[in-house]
């Protein structure tokens, strides 16, 4: 198997209630099961016990772009690898910062998948800058670019702007 890097990114993730550690977790299993590494870089004011391979790295929202840009930098993966880059619970801060630091800083064999967890209609203004940024996002990462989703009802929301897939919750 290749050499891949699954880098979880949960900006928002302080505390243990809720699904995102739960829902990172079981990622963090499937990416062990696979063979692939695996890193969630989480936010540094998380007020719970970080497993091993999970690391306080998101400052204050104003620091986002260049908390995301980091991302792209941090020194621990190995010449050659190929990294995915995942985010699934996001502010429209958070997506418009790594949209910028993706097209600016991420590398020809980098992947970026992207969760929506809310449809077009659900929310208008946001469901329309995340079709804009993902937009942006596909011009720059090509087939490296996956939108994905858990439900057929925003699947058919964002279609047929976006080819998302559905994916099930591995924690259900």
């Amino acid at each position: 198997m290749e050499n891949i890097t699954f880098i979880s990114l949960t900006p928002n993730t302080r505390c243990e209630a809720g699904h995102d550690v739960v829902y990172h977790r079981c990622l963090e299993t499937i990416c062990k099961q696979l063979g692939i590494n695996f890193w969630a870089f989480t936010s540094r004011f998380a007020t719970f016990v970080l497993p091993s391979r999970w690391s306080p790295f998101f400052r204050a929202r104003k620091w986002r772009i260049i908390d995301c840009a980091r991302a792209f930098f941090f020194q621990r993966f190995e010449k050659g690898e190929k990294r995915i880059f995942f985010i699934e619970s996001f502010s429209t801060i958070d997506f418009f910062s790594l949209c910028i630091a993706g097209f600016l800083f991420a590398k020809r064999s980098d992947s970026l998948w992207v969760f929506f967890r809310y449809g077009k209609n659900q929310l208008p203004m946001k469901g329309f800058l995340h079709l804009v940024l993902t937009r942006i996002l596909q011009f720059r990462f090509k087939e490296r670019f996956v939108a994905l989703t858990d439900s057929e009802l925003i699947k058919n929301s964002f279609s047929p702007q976006l080819q998302l897939k559905v994916m099930p919750i591995p924690h259900t």
